[in-house]
């Protein structure tokens, strides 16, 4: 790709988002499928292909065309990320419906108010939030390759000025500033410790590594009257869950209709990792039997926020999903497939 003036730079953005709408026009599935990597004829794209080579977005020849990353529309919002095929340690974490996608539905904040989201990845909810009227949004991540991504979808949807991106270990880098809203889809899958698993998903031998850290210093970070929302998947047993413990003022729903997985179930994805069998043996140790996957709020109208949040996992779950790896939502027992396609390398 030539290397493009700032002016010239910023029309492509302008130009791809045009034609990116164009594309949507002929149907979320189509737009999926066009790019989501396969070959396909020019003529099935719609609008002027050349910003969107110019940007590097696809490559062209001969009257075919390729994409080189996922395009994800949400709602306004044009999103590039890494696919779930890729076995990159540090890549940006692959949008899918019942993670990423359904926390930004989910989140709301108020005109004026100031937002934290704390592993934005490709910057969903931190987008979504700046073009609804938060006053000032800051996104971190520790991915090396998250910055340029985020620095990417927030030009191409005309909302650079709105948003700042800080390369952050959950609150390391943030100087003390407070929050009305603190947004999180943290690392949270309970990973052997010699897995080297994918940077935004390993939660550590009991997936709260993370969301510890996060439950330490929120406090410091909010705002009074401030809200927290994240998503966690979490070990637990008939006592209850691991991670209502971490965070016991909060509330909790399942995103799931069977809300829990029996253990061995999911233990049998690792079963790769060299020490796999010590590690199943510290979980049964300290009696978990089963895992699940949560939405958990803290703060006003906790309630209020969940029911909201079941309604909008219905809505989600009623529609025809266009995502082209929509068949790995929706389920515990589809997870499993997600965790199972590809080994991180180095």
């Amino acid at each position: 790709m030539t290397e493009l003036t700032t002016a010239h730079r910023d029309s492509a953005y302008t130009a791809s988002q045009r034609t990116l709408c164009d594309c949507l026009a002929l149907g979320g599935s189509q737009f999926h499928s066009l790019f989501s990597g396969s070959l396909r004829p020019l003529r099935d794209f719609r609008g002027d292909m050349s910003p969107l080579i110019e940007l590097g977005l696809i490559e062209a020849s001969s009257g075919e065309a390729r994409a080189f990353t996922p395009i994800v529309a949400f709602n306004d919002l044009f999103l590039k990320c890494d696919s779930p095929s890729s076995e990159l340690w540090e890549r940006v974490f692959p949008l899918y419906d019942d993670e990423s996608l359904l926390l930004a539905h989910w989140v709301e904040a108020k005109r004026g108010e100031r937002v934290l989201e704390i592993g934005t990845g490709a910057g969903v909810a931190a987008l979504k939030l700046a073009a609804e009227g938060a006053e000032r949004v800051i996104a971190t991540d520790i991915s090396p390759r998250v910055g340029d991504c985020f620095a990417f979808n927030a030009e191409l949807n005309g909302l650079a000025g709105k948003v700042e991106y800080v390369n952050s270990d959950v609150f390391e880098n943030l100087n003390g500033e407070r929050f009305d809203i603190i947004v999180s889809n943290p690392p949270f899958v309970p990973v052997p410790g010699e897995a080297r698993y994918f940077l935004h998903s390993d939660g550590g031998p009991f997936g709260t590594a993370v969301l510890e850290r996060v439950a330490l210093g929120w406090r410091n970070h909010i705002l009074p009257g401030g809200r927290l929302y994240a998503m966690a998947m979490s070990l637990g047993n008939s006592c209850g869950s691991r991670v209502s413990r971490v965070f016991p003022d909060a509330k909790f729903r399942g995103i799931y209709d069977t809300p829990h997985l029996k253990l061995d179930e999911y233990l049998k994805m690792f079963q790769w990792v060299p020490n796999w069998k010590h590690w199943e043996d510290a979980l049964a140790e300290m009696h978990y039997d089963r895992i699940g996957y949560f939405g958990m709020t803290i703060g006003a109208d906790a309630e209020a926020s969940l029911d909201r949040l079941q309604g909008i996992i219905r809505s989600r779950r009623d529609e025809i999903s266009a995502m082209p790896w929509a068949d790995y939502s929706w389920s515990m027992t589809a997870r499993l497939k997600r965790y199972g396609r590809a080994h991180p390398q180095p």
